[in-house]
């Protein structure tokens, strides 16, 4: 038997086997202590979208998925096209491939037109096995902080427990309370705070705790979160081009305004009181204090002129009296 004339993952040693010229190659993939069969399938680039998605236990969030978030292979796939087979199982009732991993592989094919080729498991595994291999592919990237805390707030949706129950959370997946909170925390951060970063889900850990802190801030000062992201990203500039010098820089951009937006929110401000109301808006008779109180103004616009000229002499005599 021949070997593949193919680049990528397919060797003899592997598991790979050919029947016939005609049939499609097979591999044996083990999950957890069984081994499935595994068909070679080739999914051409037009039909991405339409007959692949990623399998409900597939950790990454395919939402966060981006330009910048595959920079680290998508030149490759441009210029080569997609060698490492992903691995997925078919399903025959909605006629598509659900991804156990290969989804950045999945969206650069998309963006670049390429194809995606695939092991097909036409068994699905048990729940338990997915999960273990799909902690496997984080060898190629780790999911993030998020990813894996929304995975955390699935699992308490789904049965039914509060997302603040951390004992029950972390008996299910053994993981600490620490790590929990952590990931949790995380996951429950505000999306469009979240997302205005490029590569969002390949943030720092560290910018997690800082972003809390953006956030629990904002709350304070009653803006939102959208609308201050909106303003910020609008007026935000950098000559930086590595996207990891982008987040960096765009945070400490968020924190400098933030610390302002505080700043003139604690200072004293200006009081105004309006003496009296008129319908006419361009008519008023107003007061106003300095913040530390120790100047006063009066201000008249529009008032009939015998008016102004009673008030005018009245401060007159008062002043008379007391200089």
């Amino acid at each position: 038997m021949k070997r593949p004339n193919k680049k990528g993952n397919l060797s003899i040693g592997s598991g790979l086997s050919l029947s016939n010229k005609n049939a499609p190659m097979i591999k044996t993939i083990k999950f957890g202590q069984t081994d499935y069969k595994a068909r070679h399938v080739i999914i051409p680039s037009a039909e991405l979208e339409s007959k692949t998605i990623a399998h409900p236990l597939n950790t990454r969030h395919q939402e966060s998925l981006t330009l910048e978030a595959v920079r680290d292979i998508y030149p490759e796939v441009l210029a080569e096209g997609i060698k490492q087979e992903g691995v997925a199982y078919f399903n025959k009732e909605l006629e598509r491939y659900e991804l156990f991993d290969a989804t950045r592989r999945r969206f650069c094919g998309i963006k670049a037109g390429r194809d995606l080729p695939l092991w097909v498991l036409d068994e699905l595994p048990s729940a338990k096995d997915i999960a273990a291999y799909v902690e496997l592919t984080q060898k190629v990237r780790f999911f993030s902080w998020r990813e894996v805390g929304m995975k955390y707030l699935n699992y308490a949706e789904e049965q039914g427990i509060s997302s603040d129950d951390l004992v029950q959370i972390g008996k299910e997946f053994g993981v600490s309370i620490v790590t929990i909170r952590k990931k949790l925390n995380a996951a429950k951060l505000n999306k469009a705070l979240i997302e205005s970063f490029p590569d969002c889900e390949g943030i720092p850990t560290t910018f997690y705790t800082r972003l809390g802190k953006i956030e629990r801030t904002l709350a304070k000062t009653k803006l939102s979160v959208e609308t201050f992201v909106e303003n910020e990203l609008a007026s935000f500039n950098t000559k930086a081009t590595d996207v990891s010098d982008i987040q960096a820089k765009l945070l400490e951009y968020y924190e400098t305004k933030l610390e302002h937006l505080v700043d003139d929110e604690s200072k004293p401000q200006q009081k105004v009181e309006e003496l009296a109301i008129y319908g006419n808006k361009n008519t008023y008779a107003r007061l106003k204090t300095s913040a530390d109180g120790r100047k006063k103004s009066f201000e008249f616009s529009r008032l009939p002129k015998e008016l102004t000229e009673d008030i005018e002499s009245y401060i007159r005599q008062k002043l008379s009296k007391n200089s």
